[in-house]
C-alpha cells in the first residue's frame, strides 16, 4: 500500500457551474438551444450517468464553454447567453451574471478541468471508479483522479476497483442522510493505494486482462457484484499479485456487504 500523492494522481471535485440551467444542456435540447457546437463540451453530470467502469462515451449532457467576447460569438449562442442576463438565481438574491462573476474571462465562461478517473462523491450501493482514456468534463457530484504523466490509467483504475479499496472507502467514509457515504477530494487524499510498483509486468498484464472482463459490463450493487464470477476472479488476481492470501476474499466481501447493508438500512431506523 502507498499513500495517495501528486506522484500518483491529483484528486479534484467536478465543475460547479454557478447556474446549471444555463451551462448544462441536455443532449436532447442541444439543437433547440441554438448554441454552436464549438462551445459545447461533452459532460457527465452525475454517477447515475455512469453505467460501467470503462466509460463508453455516451454523454447525456453538454457543457457550455465559451471564452469569446459575446460580440464575437454566433447569433444562436449569443441569444442563449443573453436570455440569462436578467434572471435571478434560485433564492432570488443575485442576478445570474453576479452569481457567476468569479468565472474568467467573462461571467458566462467556464474553464472545466478534465478527468481521467471518476467516482461518486456520495456512494450508495454501487462501488466503482470509472476511467476514460480520453479525459472528460464532470459535474460537482463527482470526484476526479488525474493520473500523473506517463502512468498507466487502465492499471490505476483496475487497482482502484479492487475490493481492498472499496472496503477502505466504506469503513473510513462518513455516513450521511439517506444511507449514502460522503466523500470529498481531501478524504480521497487520505486513502491508501495499492502500489503498482510492487507488481511484475506479468502481474500487471494479468490484472488488466481480468479487469477487462468487469470493466465493460454494467456495474451492479455490491451485494450482486461480489457474487459475479468475473468480479471474484479479478479480486483473486489482485490479492495473488500482492502476495495476499486469496482465502480471505470471502471475509473481505462479507465485511464490505455487511457494512453497506447496515449503512443503507440505517435510513429506515
Amino acid at each position: 500500500m502507498v499513500d495517495y500523492s501528486p506522484n500518483l494522481f491529483v484528486p479534484f471535485r467536478g465543475e460547479r457551474t454557478g447556474w446549471d440551467p444555463m451551462f448544462i444542456i441536455p443532449q436532447s435540447n442541444v439543437e433547440d438551444s441554438g448554441v454552436a457546437d464549438r462551445y459545447l463540451t461533452p459532460f457527465v453530470k452525475s454517477s447515475a450517468e455512469l453505467h460501467s467502469i470503462a466509460f463508453e462515451g455516451e454523454f447525456e449532457n453538454r457543457l457550455l464553454v465559451c471564452k469569446d467576447k459575446i460580440e464575437d460569438v454566433d447569433k444562436g449562442t449569443k441569444h442563449w447567453v443573453e436570455r440569462f442576463e436578467n434572471q435571478k438565481n434560485k433564492n432570488g438574491s443575485k442576478m445570474i451574471p453576479e452569481a457567476c462573476k468569479g468565472h474568467k474571462p467573462y461571467w458566462y465562461s467556464l474553464n472545466p478541468k478534465l478527468a481521467q478517473i471518476v467516482t461518486s462523491i456520495n456512494p450508495y450501493e454501487r462501488f466503482f471508479f470509472t476511467y476514460s482514456q480520453q479525459p472528460i468534463a464532470i459535474g460537482q457530484r463527482l470526484i476526479a483522479l488525474n493520473i500523473a504523466e506517463n502512468k498507466d490509467v487502465e492499471l490505476a483504475a483496475a487497482l482502484l476497483n479492487s475490493v481492498v479499496v472499496f472496503l477502505e472507502i466504506e469503513l473510513k467514509g462518513t455516513d450521511r442522510n439517506l444511507g449514502v457515504l460522503d466523500l470529498n477530494a481531501n478524504y480521497i487524499k487520505q486513502l491508501q493505494f495499492l502500489n503498482a510498483a510492487l507488481l511484475s509486468e506479468d502481474d500487471k498484464d494479468e490484472i488488466k486482462k481480468r479487469f477487462k472482463a468487469i470493466s465493460h459490463r454494467t456495474v451492479l450493487p455490491i451485494y450482486e457484484e461480489t457474487r459475479m464470477k468475473d468480479r471474484i476472479d479479478f479480486d483473486k488476481t489482485i490479492l495473488r499479485s500482492f502476495n495476499i492470501d486469496v482465502s480471505i476474499l470471502d471475509e473481505l466481501y462479507e465485511m464490505l456487504v455487511s457494512s453497506v447493508e447496515s449503512r443503507v438500512t440505517m435510513k429506515n431506523k
